[in-house]
C-alpha cells in the first residue's frame, strides 16, 4: 500500500491551473463540445492540440472518482491495520515490563516501537493531503525496517524462550550438562596447580611408602624385643629382688628388728621374720604392717605380678598412707612418695600420673615440699574434697597449694603490706621477727642491732623494733594517725636488711618467693 504508484499521480500540465482556478465542473462540462479539429469550443481559437486532448482527458479519467474512493478505503485498511499493530504491541510491552524473568530486550523495543509509530503518524498525514488534493504528490516512508525490527525482537526472545523451555524439558540432562562443562572449566583452570600437586602428591606417596615399610621393619623389631622383654620379666619377676629393696629400706630407715624373706610355704609370697628367726606377722604394731604394705606397694608400682605387664603404663593412687604412722615414719612416707613424683617428672618409669589422698595436713605440707621449694609447677595440681550434708564436693586451686603454715600466712601479709594497714603490717613483723629470730635462732633485740657496722645503722634498726613493737603492744585510744606508706616501704626495708646482715637473707628471698638480690640500703629515716 505505502508504495503504490496512485500516491505519486497528478502530475498533468493543466491540473495546476484547472485547480488553481476552481474549474473542475466547467472544464469538464466544455469537453462534450471538443471537436476533432483544433478549435476551443470556449474561445474559438485554434489552441486544441493532440498533447492538450491527452492531458485533459488524463486530468478527467473515468476512474478519478474510483480511485479517490480507493485511496478513502486504503486510509481506512491502513489505520486499522495499524491500529490492532499498535494495539498488540504495546500490550506486549506493558508485559513484558511487568515480567522479572523477560526474555525481550525492551530498550530496544520500545525504541522501534517509538520509531514505527512516528512513520505512521508522518504517513497519515500524508495520505490526508492527498485526499484533499489529488492531484499533489506524495511519497510515504516505509515502515518496513521498523517492523522487522520489531519482528527480529520477538524472534530473539521467542528464541531465547524457547532455548529455555527445552532445557526446562530435558532439566536432568541439562544439569547433567551444565556438571560436566563447569568440570571442565575447572579442570582446565586448574590444569597447572593439579599437575604440581599431582608432582608432589606421587613424592610423598614413594616417601609414605617408604615409611610404612620402615615402620613395618621397627615392628618387626618392636615384637621382638617384647618377646626378649618378656623373657627376661620372667627372671626378675621373683620376690627376691622385691625382698632386697624392701630390707634395704627397712635398714636404711632404722627397722632392724624385723625383715621380709620369701614365704617358705607358698612360691611367689613374702614372710616378715623377727632377728630370731620367728614369723613376726603377728606381732607386729599397726603402724609396721602399714608402713611394711606401703613399701610393698611402691615395689608393686615399679614392677608387676606378672612379666607381660611390667612394661605397662600406670596410674598409681595413694590414699592417706601415714594415719596410723607415728612422726619420723611420716617424713619417710613423704620421702619416699616425692622420689616417685620425681620419677614421674623425670619419665624415668612407667608411672605416668599420681593421685594422693590426704587427712594429715602436716604431711600434706611435707610432702608437697619437692626439691626445697612449694613454687608453682604446671604439673602438679591441687584439690580440696569436702563432704557436706553426706555428698561430697570437691574444689579445684589448679597449681596454688591451698594449705600455708601460720608462718607462711605471715609472709604473705609482709608481701601483700599494700593491701593491710599500718597497725597489720606491724604486728606482722613482729611476728615474724619473735618467731625466726628470738624463738628459733635465739637473738635477742640487742643481739639483731648489733649486727649493723654504724652507728647509723643501728639506731635506723632501733626506731624499726621500736616501731612494730609500739604498733603490736599499744591501745590508741580515740585518736589514730595511720602511718603513711612511705614510712612503711622505709621500715620494709630495714626488715629486709635485718634478714641480710644475720646472713639469713636466703630465708627472706625464700619466702618472699624473689631471687637473689642485694639489698638497698636506707640512708635515713
Amino acid at each position: 500500500m505505502e508504495n503504490s504508484n496512485y500516491w505519486e499521480e497528478g502530475d498533468v500540465d493543466i491540473a495546476g491551473l484547472i485547480t488553481m482556478l476552481g474549474s473542475n465542473d466547467w472544464v469538464d462540462r466544455g469537453r462534450e463540445f471538443l471537436q476533432d479539429n483544433d478549435t476551443c469550443p470556449f474561445c474559438q481559437q485554434k489552441t486544441i492540440t493532440e498533447s492538450f486532448r491527452q492531458q485533459l482527458e488524463k486530468y478527467f479519467d473515468e476512474n478519478f472518482k474510483d480511485k479517490k474512493q480507493e485511496l478513502l478505503i486504503k486510509k481506512s485498511q491502513y489505520e486499522s491495520f495499524f491500529s490492532s499493530i499498535f494495539k498488540a504491541l504495546l500490550n506486549i510491552e506493558s508485559l513484558e515490563k511487568q515480567n522479572s524473568n523477560s526474555k525481550l530486550d525492551l530498550s530496544l523495543f520500545s525504541i522501534h516501537l517509538k520509531a514505527l509509530h512516528s512513520q505512521y503518524a508522518e504517513n497519515i498525514e500524508h495520505i490526508k493531503a492527498k485526499l484533499e488534493n489529488s492531484s499533489n504528490i506524495v511519497k510515504l516512508t516505509s515502515t518496513r525496517n521498523e517492523c522487522l525490527a520489531i519482528k527480529d525482537c520477538i524472534d530473539i526472545a521467542n528464541q531465547a524462550i524457547d532455548e529455555h523451555n527445552k532445557i526446562i524439558r530435558n532439566i536432568k540432562e541439562e544439569h547433567r550438562n551444565l556438571k560436566n562443562d563447569i568440570w571442565k572449566f575447572v579442570a582446565n583452570e586448574s590444569k597447572n596447580s593439579y599437575e604440581l600437586y599431582r608432582k608432589k602428591s606421587d613424592g610423598l606417596s614413594k616417601g609414605i611408602k617408604a615409611l610404612s615399610e620402615l615402620i613395618s621393619t621397627n615392628q618387626t623389631k618392636i615384637r621382638k624385643l617384647d618377646d626378649e622383654i618378656k623373657n627376661l620379666n620372667k627372671n626378675i619377676t621373683g620376690v627376691q629382688s622385691t625382698v632386697d629393696e624392701i630390707n634395704r629400706l627397712l635398714i636404711r630407715f632404722g627397722f632392724n628388728n624385723f625383715q621380709l624373706v620369701p614365704s617358705p610355704d607358698i612360691e611367689n609370697y613374702y614372710a616378715i621374720q623377727r632377728e630370731d628367726g620367728s614369723l613376726a606377722h603377728s606381732t607386729l604394731s599397726e603402724g609396721e604392717i602399714t608402713f611394711i604394705t606401703f613399701l610393698y606397694f611402691l615395689q608393686l608400682v615399679k614392677g608387676s605380678h606378672s612379666g607381660e605387664t611390667v612394661s605397662n603404663d600406670r596410674i598409681v593412687v595413694i590414699d592417706d598412707p601415714i594415719s596410723s604412722l607415728d612422726s619420723n615414719v611420716l617424713f619417710i612416707v613423704s620421702t619416699l612418695i616425692k622420689g616417685l613424683i620425681r620419677d614421674i617428672e623425670g619419665n624415668i618409669n612407667n608411672t605416668k600420673q599420681l593421685i594422693l589422698f590426704t587427712h594429715n595436713i602436716y604431711f600434706h605440707k611435707e610432702v608437697s615440699f619437692i626439691d626445697g621449694r612449694t613454687q608453682e609447677k604446671k604439673e602438679i595440681n591441687f584439690w580440696i574434697i569436702r563432704k557436706i550434708n553426706k555428698i561430697s564436693k570437691i574444689q579445684a586451686y589448679g597449681m596454688k597449694n591451698p594449705i600455708e603454715s601460720s608462718y607462711e600466712l605471715l609472709w604473705r601479709e609482709i608481701k601483700n603490706r599494700n593491701l593491710s594497714s599500718g597497725i597489720t603490717i606491724q604486728n606482722t613483723m613482729r611476728r615474724i621477727i619473735e618467731n625466726y629470730f628470738k624463738i628459733l635462732g635465739k637473738y635477742g633485740n640487742d643481739d639483731l642491732i648489733d649486727k649493723f657496722e654504724t652507728q647509723e645503722d643501728r639506731d635506723i634498726c632501733k626506731s624499726l623494733l621500736c616501731w612494730i613493737n609500739d604498733g603490736s603492744h599499744c591501745l590508741y585510744d580515740d585518736l589514730f594517725i595511720q602511718s603513711p606508706d612511705d614510712c612503711i616501704e622505709r621500715y620494709f626495708c630495714v626488715f629486709e636488711r635485718i634478714f641480710e646482715h644475720t646472713d639469713n637473707i636466703g630465708h627472706y628471698n625464700m619466702m618472699m618467693r624473689e631471687p637473689h638480690k642485694e639489698s638497698s640500703r636506707v640512708n635515713a629515716l
